[in-house]
């Protein structure tokens, strides 16, 4: 199916085969079988190392919209393989405390994923560095305005202390 094209493009990019004849002559649905596998194979490899860092929440409904923080390499590389976007290049970042990437999906499909927020942190606040739709394109103006709103609650209570966590996803979205 035409729908595995981007696995596939991704796996000829990274794993760079050299593909002999007989390879060439099973096409499209062995490329793309090679691609779920070696998909299939990454996911666990990014599961293995279980590298996840401290976020100031985990999900909070923000109107129409939910902020969800990506909190673990394998939360980047899910929204960097659903938006079609490289966020999953911020992991160092992001365990290091210097970025917060957060996901805003909408509030009545939460699996739909709007917009990627990143919010670098600098001298302990966080400033809104950037915002992407799918495949990089801009974010719809609504989450645009819901992430510069965002940045001022994030800071509202002053520096985020690692250790203070706030779980906020039992609040219900409103409009």
């Amino acid at each position: 199916p035409i729908d595995a094209l981007p696995q596939v493009l991704e796996w000829l990019a990274v794993t760079q085969p050299q593909l002999d004849k007989p390879q060439r002559r099973a096409g499209w649905p062995w490329l793309v079988a090679q691609a779920r596998d070696w998909m299939a194979l990454r996911r666990l490899e990014i599961d293995a190392k279980a590298v996840s860092w401290p976020t100031p929440f985990v999900r909070m409904p923000l109107g129409t919209c939910d902020m969800v923080a990506l909190r673990s390499v394998r939360d980047l590389w899910d929204e960097a393989r659903s938006m079609h976007h490289c966020v999953d290049r911020y992991a160092k970042a992001c365990a290091a405390g210097e970025a917060l990437m957060v996901s805003a999906r909408t509030c009545t499909h939460p699996a739909r994923r709007l917009a990627t927020v990143h919010y670098a942190r600098r001298a302990g606040r966080y400033v809104l560095a950037q915002i992407r739709g799918r495949a990089n394109r801009s974010a719809p103006r609504e989450v645009e305005a819901r992430a510069v709103w965002f940045e001022r609650l994030l800071n509202a209570a002053g520096p985020w202390p690692p250790e203070a966590e706030l779980e906020l996803g039992a609040q219900a979205c409103v409009g």
